[in-house]
């Protein structure tokens, strides 16, 4: 039974890319409810649907010259301070997912290279690590995601596997579990602690009014009352299912949604209220334009080999900008105060020759706070460029030297200029 979702929801993937055919829904929906036991006793008979608002919609209108341009740093970077990692040897961390914040806290969460969670303080000094991964009551099997509650102090670890959500106060201390009768990758917790879900597509096939929308809305113990935003493969039933990872970007106790294949980025306040907040607009090169129920993956492919964009899930928010990922390799900055913008796929660094820089090793964020986007260096990709410490300011060419082959990351903060 350890493994027993994990299967599942693999083996739900590849039938859902094949189609459903001659009673195989029927059998998942069996797989499905065997394995969430007791599910109908615990999630609400009064789930309902909500529907989203348009409240002050923002158009904001992609550049049509995406591959054409460059990202200039020094006019897309304002300031930027940097926080080091402690590196320890029983503290070594790999590929980082995902980054959050509590406090004086900061949340490292590592999903696919080791399945572990840590905390540090602000200046960077290790805190603890969250959980043990095992299959003891108080132990996680497979973590996909994290959140935070501030109003109650305490971070929350989803056990996918061992179907539990996990919670623990902000020191580390685990406290207490709650089941889960349902299947999700990513969630965030709102303002008023309403934990918000983003499901994998078409999964819970035990639950027929959620299988087939994106956002789950339950109470603290996870007990589902409301749900949102129809799935996008209703609309593209020939797409595989694997474009499910979209996360949920939260800011200010709130979280912002933006689906693979759609033009719309929802904000999700509280449970109840789900804004239409921007609106993306592709104008001629827009890549659904040209897609129907009928297109496959093929057919996506050889229409952006001909130079048509999709939004690809990913958006950030912060106090005055907005990151996007286009396609599968554009990036786009919008100023949210002065609707500037500043894209394109590479970086571009000429125009700092001549004079001391204050940035190193420039990576787009994984995350965000306040005025921040925030990003992750990894010293050995310093080392490996090989930079000359006298070509940067005096911080910066400290870290340089001090950078270690195996050492932990350097977390990146930079605001926007006003472009």
């Amino acid at each position: 039974m350890n493994t027993r979702i994990s299967l599942i929801v693999s083996i739900s993937v590849v039938l859902l890319m094949i189609g459903c055919k001659n009673g195989t829904e029927d059998k998942l929906v069996n797989l499905y409810k065997d394995s969430y036991k007791g599910y109908d006793k615990v999630l609400s008979s009064e789930m309902s649907e909500i529907k989203t608002i348009k409240n002050d919609l923002t158009t904001i209108p992609i550049p049509l010259d995406l591959k054409k341009k460059k990202i200039e740093l020094d006019l897309l970077v304002d300031s930027v301070h940097f926080v080091h990692l402690e590196t320890r040897e029983d503290i070594l961390l790999g590929d980082i997912n995902r980054i959050l914040f509590a406090e004086d806290r900061i949340v490292t969460l590592e999903i696919f290279a080791r399945n572990i969670a840590h905390i540090f303080d602000r200046e960077g000094n290790f805190i603890s690590q969250l959980g043990v991964q095992g299959e003891g009551p108080n132990e996680y099997q497979e973590i996909t995601s994290a959140g935070i509650n501030h109003a109650r102090r305490e971070i929350l670890l989803m056990d996918v596997r061992g179907r539990k959500m996990m919670y623990y106060d902000f020191d580390g201390k685990h406290l207490r579990n709650e089941r889960m009768y349902f299947y999700a990758n990513s969630f965030t917790v709102l303002n008023d602690s309403t934990i918000l879900f983003k499901q994998l597509s078409q999964s819970n096939f035990h639950i027929e009014k959620l299988r087939d929308h994106m956002l789950y809305f339950s109470d603290y113990s996870c007990k589902v009352h409301h749900y949102s935003i129809p799935s996008w493969a209703l609309r593209y039933p020939q797409m595989p299912k694997r474009y499910i990872y979209e996360d949920l970007n939260h800011k200010d106790g709130k979280a912002l949604y933006g689906a693979f294949l759609n033009d719309t980025i929802y904000e999700i306040s509280e449970s109840g209220i789900i804004s239409s907040k921007y609106y993306l607009d592709l104008g001629s090169n827009g890549l659904m334009q040209h897609m129907d129920a009928s297109t496959n993956d093929d057919d996506r492919h050889k229409l952006t080999e001909k130079g048509y964009y999709h939004f690809d899930g990913k958006c950030l928010e912060t106090d005055n900008g907005l990151y996007l990922k286009i396609g599968e390799f554009y990036h786009v900055y919008y100023n949210r105060s002065t609707g500037g913008f500043q894209y394109g796929g590479n970086v571009l660094y000429k125009s700092w020759f001549g004079k001391k820089m204050d940035l190193i090793q420039f990576k787009h964020p994984i995350a965000s706070e306040g005025n921040f986007f925030i990003s992750v260096t990894w010293p050995d990709d310093i080392l490996r460029a090989n930079p000359d410490p006298d070509e940067y300011v005096p911080h910066v060419a400290d870290m340089i030297r001090k950078a270690e082959k195996d050492g932990n990351p350097i977390l990146s903060f930079f605001t926007l200029k006003d472009f």
